[in-house]
């Protein structure tokens, strides 16, 4: 990538997807054309994904176009029918025509990062407003940014501006006290839209919570997802969600046919490891594509094997056990709630430093291998918790499913908290989301990468390839992503992987089902480890053969998707 090419992604990161996606959970919602009756009282009915998708056109009351992928089934996108630019002149437009003076309310980088996405303005996420703004106000959102180098904003949270400072025609006459330098850059460069205020202003900086503005004229057509399709899907970007169908997509219909032939083969245990799974997204993907296989194949084997009991039916399908790690309890705890949330079963999250995963008091693993036994804590439930459960509940309704008794009324949760580890070769399929220097997240307004930090961020990956390699089975596969469009965290890694661990093989992460993402790069400086600057000499990180195997995702390219990188490696 040269120079010119990074400026232009870079300006492109700080736009958000023209093309939002929701994926659907392919547990409660069928996917599926064909309809093979199930003759089982326990089983509880799927929505049908035409249902899905009209339910989903109606709650966001737009004219935004709903489709599913063609590829990835489980991807549902949502594209606006209008162009962002004439969204956004529309909404210029709009807010020069308010009567002056105007009332304008400020939100931090990240709230407006939100709104770009398609959020509406919540209390937390204001820094100032007007003075006398009321519930019914039409008010104007402007975005403002940290300092970059102490990381504080320009203004204190609960500032509030008079009229006089909101309109530079008041001040023409020069005895008004001039509106803030930061305001004024707000008003020049972070317009967002124009909405209808929800909460006074006493309201937002006193509770700090609830929808302060409603927006009506967004700078980008993206529609909110807030509250959408409750339980039956989940707001991921197409990169993630190809990254767990890349890791599981191994002749599945080849076993299918195997399994349909011979309904006396039984299927073994299935293990799975995600290193890096907070907030959970890609590891509940994998785990509701497992459950649907078994559910698929239970299907099949009912179907030729009518008299056979479920509990024989289990045992042939084998166990699915997934393991979530991340290195808190909250953020094994996130993991946990959201696969409650989706209905998600096979999952243990716990909580362990993925770069010390490995036991190395313990030989290869076999299948009487045990495994570590884990400790419970015990947390307090936060209000925000509590609202969270009340969101559960809900969407248990809408699925028909039992609603948890007294959710309102739960103190305590538990996490798992992991001490000892996995022997070496425990897993199946491994999934590293690797920590990244996360330059592909769209929209980004600030960059704070730096050429040093960037290659660190390459080098610190190698450990969690280092123990992800150790842990894998031979004949396992192993999927390296990353959020970043930096070269040096990606196809880099890609040839020193290949080069430090000659078992490995890097399997095709472009096979016909999953083919969404582009080729990877084939040339660029080398990155050393005794040096922290890149070299003036060029190398080649990957062949021409090697960088078709590997998908790379750029918002400069046709799917304009966040930048994203994917590579699949296979174990001899």
């Amino acid at each position: 990538m040269g120079s010119e090419t990074t400026t232009i992604c870079e300006q492109a990161l700080a736009t958000p997807c023209t093309v939002q996606h929701l994926r659907a959970s392919c547990i409660h919602v069928d996917l599926d054309d064909d309809s093979i009756p199930i003759p089982s009282t326990t089983s509880s009915a799927r929505v049908p994904l035409k249902t899905l998708l009209d339910e989903i056109r109606a709650a966001l009351n737009s004219p935004a176009r709903v489709e599913q992928h063609p590829l990835i089934r489980q991807s549902i996108a949502i594209s606006s029918a209008s162009s962002p630019s004439s969204s956004s002149s529309s909404a210029l437009e709009y807010a020069q025509t308010l009567p002056s003076p105007v009332k304008e309310v400020f939100v931090g980088r990240k709230c407006a990062e939100a709104v770009l996405k398609g959020a509406d303005v919540f209390a937390p996420g204001v820094l100032a407003m007007t003075q006398g703004v009321i519930p019914g106000d039409t008010v104007v959102i402007l975005g403002v940014v940290e300092d970059p180098k102490t990381g504080e904003y320009p203004v204190p949270r609960g500032t509030t501006l008079d009229h006089n400072n909101n309109n530079n025609n008041n001040n023409n006459n020069g005895t008004l006290p001039p509106p803030p330098s930061w305001a004024e850059t707000a008003r020049r460069r972070l317009f967002l839209g124009v909405g209808v205020a929800e909460l006074s202003r006493v309201d937002v900086f006193r509770d700090s919570r609830g929808r302060a503005v409603r927006l009506t004229h967004r700078l980008f057509p993206n529609p909110t997802l807030h509250g959408v399709g409750l339980g039956l899907v989940m707001p991921q970007s197409l990169p993630s969600t190809v990254a767990a169908c890349v890791l599981l997509d191994d002749k599945e219909e080849e076993e299918e046919e195997e399994e349909e032939a011979s309904t006396t083969r039984s299927s073994r245990d299935v293990k799975v490891l995600d290193m890096c799974a907070c907030p959970g997204g890609k590891t509940t993907a994998i785990a509701e594509i497992l459950e649907d296989r078994k559910r698929r194949r239970s299907r099949r084997r009912r179907r030729i094997l009518p008299n056979k009991n479920e509990e024989e039916e289990d045992e042939d399908d084998g166990r699915i056990m997934v393991y979530a790690l991340d290195r808190t309890h909250t953020k094994a705890k996130r993991i946990q709630d959201l696969c409650e949330e989706l209905g998600v079963t096979s999952v243990k999250a716990l909580k362990m430093d993925a770069t010390k995963s490995v036991r190395l008091d313990s030989p290869p693993s076999s299948p009487t291998s045990p495994t570590p036994t884990p400790t419970t804590t015990t947390t307090t439930t936060s209000d925000k918790e509590l609202r969270r459960l009340e969101r559960k509940r809900k969407g248990a309704e809408l699925r028909g499913m039992p609603t948890p008794k007294n959710t309102t009324q739960v103190t305590n949760r538990t996490t798992q908290h992991e001490q000892g580890g996995f022997h070496k070769e425990s897993f199946d399929y491994i999934l590293l989301d690797a920590p990244c220097s996360a330059m592909g997240l769209r929209p980004r307004l600030v960059q704070e990468a730096t050429l040093e930090s960037l290659r660190q961020a390459a080098v610190y990956q190698r450990i969690f390839i280092r123990q992800a390699v150790q842990l894998l089975k031979p004949g396992g596969r192993l999927v390296v992503s990353t959020c970043t469009i930096n070269p040096w965290e990606n196809e880099a890694n890609v040839r020193w992987t290949l080069d430090h661990f000659p078992e490995l093989r890097l399997g095709d992460a472009r096979s016909s089902r999953v083919r969404v993402g582009g080729p990877g790069l084939t040339g660029g400086p080398p990155l050393e480890e005794n040096t922290t600057t890149p070299t003036t000499t060029t190398t080649t990180w990957l062949t021409q053969e090697e960088a078709e195997k590997v998908q790379r995702f750029t918002p400069l390219a046709p799917s304009d998707a966040p930048g994203f990188f994917i590579a699949l490696y296979t174990k001899e």
